[in-house]
């Protein structure tokens, strides 16, 4: 992201000449360019705005607000649906508290108010690229409002429906939520001596290659605090492209609050929270590479490209329940959730392993049991059913479409994205 954001700058810098955008000396406003291009790409069907192509600076021209922007940054028009929605985004290059969110909101809100009761009460900037669209009174309820922030809160309490909140984490997986299937690197610190059994690991490389010619996948027993697996869970739960990608290489998707288990778990939390590794069948976790050490008391655990691919409901319950907390700001919750831990298995597949494709697809099955499996959920991580769905977002402009290769919970899709199961 780091990267494309000091492209935007200097390929934009004083864009546009009258009344620039992105100004000289000041990258933070790059932030606008690239989130106009990541969110509402299936609506442009731009990737990557080029400053040489007119058709593209006349976008940005007619969606983005050059400052004072009255407290909206972007201001955009989707035209390509029987009814047209109007897009608008704040973007803050600050941390924000839930109260501080919730202003933003009423600002953005009371802003569009202002505009279709008197036009000339708004800046002259705002003004302009409002009047350019066929915005009207009747059309103030088809507003979708976003807030994009440096924080982590993104919910808040009362939030509607219309009202999104996201980070710039959340950008960046939007860019690629939907081509990747794992987690790219995460470490886990657990304070608690002795807490991992490892089997077949080893230290030197001339001995990993002796391990993988015996077919043995690397292997680790351990207990995850489960306040840090709800962090997990809630960073990665937000990408409003598709699905969580925590979950990428999972037969499915977690069940959310329709699982038999959902309720219970919340109460083992609230009431038996040291209790709840005892009631849980825990999680398994497939990832391309792991190191884990005990240094000081403090065991570290460092993952690479690696999916839950078991105990999805348990990972998604625990992040439920810490958002509510934060909604709430109930901090006995979140000192409960900091007492429960989670029995985790962890294994290693790789391309150094003989048959790495076949031990990894049997895991993802044989692991999968407490819920019974049908024929449609094995066939989920077959490779054809993969390449069908990558095809349709990476290759084909239209239709819009994503296809949904995994039984579970209803996906969160807000771009115009058509879904299709198959």
């Amino acid at each position: 992201m780091n990267s494309r954001l000091d492209e935007i700058y200097y390929e934009f810098q004083n864009f546009p000449a009258r009344n620039a955008f992105v100004r000289n000396n000041i990258k933070n406003d790059a932030y606008s360019i690239f989130a106009f291009e990541t969110l509402f790409s299936p609506y442009h069907n731009i990737r990557k705005f080029d400053r040489n192509n007119p058709d593209h600076r006349n976008l940005l021209e007619r969606s983005l607000i050059p400052p004072p922007d009255d407290s909206i940054d972007i201001f955009f028009e989707e035209n390509d649906l029987d009814e047209q929605k109007y897009h608008v985004v704040q973007i803050k290059n600050s941390i924000l508290e839930p109260s501080d969110i919730n202003v933003c909101f009423t600002m953005m809100e009371s802003t569009i108010k202002n505009y279709l009761k008197n036009p000339k009460s708004v800046s002259k900037n705002l003004k302009e690229i409002i009047s350019g669209t066929d915005f009207t009174k009747e059309a103030k309820n088809n507003c979708i409002y976003y807030v994009i922030h440096k924080g982590n809160t993104r919910v808040v309490r009362n939030q509607k429906g219309y009202q999104h909140i996201l980070n710039f984490s959340d950008l960046e997986l939007i860019q690629d939520g939907l081509k990747i299937d794992c987690v790219p690197k995460a470490m886990i610190t657990i304070d608690t001596v002795n807490n991992f059994i490892i089997n077949n690991f080893v230290d030197k490389e001339i001995d990993k290659q002796i391990a993988h010619s015996r077919n043995k996948p690397k292997s680790l027993l351990c207990n995850f605090n489960g306040y840090d697996l709800a962090l997990l869970h809630n960073s990665y739960s937000s990408s409003l492209a598709a699905r969580n990608i925590l979950y990428g290489q999972n037969l499915r998707e977690s069940l959310g609050n329709k699982s038999k288990t959902y309720d219970s778990m919340f109460n083992t939390i609230d009431n038996e929270p040291d209790l709840f590794l005892f009631y849980n069948n825990g999680i398994t976790i497939l990832c391309s590479d792991f190191d884990a050490r005990s240094e000081q008391k403090k065991e570290t655990i460092t993952l690479k490209h690696f999916s839950i691919i078991n105990g999805a409901q348990t990972t998604s319950t625990l992040g439920d329940y810490l958002q509510e907390a934060l909604v709430e700001g109930d901090n006995s919750k979140i000192e409960k959730l900091k007492k429960v831990f989670v029995l985790t298995k962890i294994y290693e597949i790789n391309s150094a392993l003989k048959e790495h494709e076949k031990i990894g697809e049997n895991i993802r099955i044989f692991t999968n049991t407490q819920t019974p499996l049908s024929n449609r959920d094995m066939v989920s991580i077959r490779s054809e059913q993969i390449k069908i769905q990558r095809r349709f977002v990476e290759d084909f402009k239209y239709p819009n479409a994503f296809i949904i290769i995994k039984n579970g919970k209803k996906l969160r899709i807000i771009h115009s994205f058509c879904p299709i199961k198959l």
